[in-house]
């Protein structure tokens, strides 16, 4: 088929998990457990990523209704990458959603352009959903139990067994870090 040209060199994690499954089941008896294992992999990395740019899109939103000025600066960016796209209509209630579909016709080409110039050219839009990222991170604390006696780099010996606290909502907040005004929303 055409889909299976040059472009196919591109693998997908699921694809990686069902080939990794098939070479396990050939020669060998696939334990129902090893199957539920991959299975519950891939639904939890799934719902993970679901999650993450759920809670990224959310608090992103929230950043902008609560800040006209980066609103509109961003608008002012999305315009002069997009100049002929009509998306964009100040007097509309919902301007920033008005007519986005026109961003998008139905070749992958269009949506690989645009998506190409934000990761490539739009330096603010970057900066909002980095600034985002810190003040509202997906996983605000994160536990480890260390497996093996280690030394950090500060010297610091962490013993076998015991449960290390990384907290990045508190990190991403240390005026000594960030400055005054840490717990404010400044993507510049």
């Amino acid at each position: 088929s055409s889909s299976s040209s040059s472009s196919s060199s591109r693998v997908d994690l699921f694809s990686v998990y069902k080939e990794s499954l098939e070479k396990t089941a050939k020669g060998s008896d696939l334990e129902q457990d090893e199957k539920t294992l991959m299975r519950d992999m891939i639904i939890n990395f799934f719902i993970a990523g679901r999650d993450t740019t759920a809670i990224l899109l959310t608090w992103t939103l929230f950043n902008l209704a609560s800040n006209p000025r980066a609103q509109h600066k961003l608008v002012s960016e999305i315009q002069t990458f997009f100049p002929s796209q009509s998306i964009f209509d100040s007097s509309h209630p919902d301007f920033l959603l008005a007519n986005i579909s026109n961003l998008y016709d139905d070749t992958n080409s269009q949506v690989s352009s645009f998506v190409s110039i934000i990761e490539k050219e739009m330096k603010y839009i970057d900066a909002v959903l980095k600034e985002t990222l810190r003040l509202y991170p997906p996983v605000p604390v994160n536990v480890r139990e260390c497996v093996k006696t280690s030394t950090l780099p500060n010297g610091a010996v962490v013993q076998q067994g015991t449960q290390v606290v990384f907290t990045s909502w508190t990190l991403h907040r240390l005026e000594r870090l960030w400055g005054s005004d840490a717990e404010d929303f400044v993507p510049e």
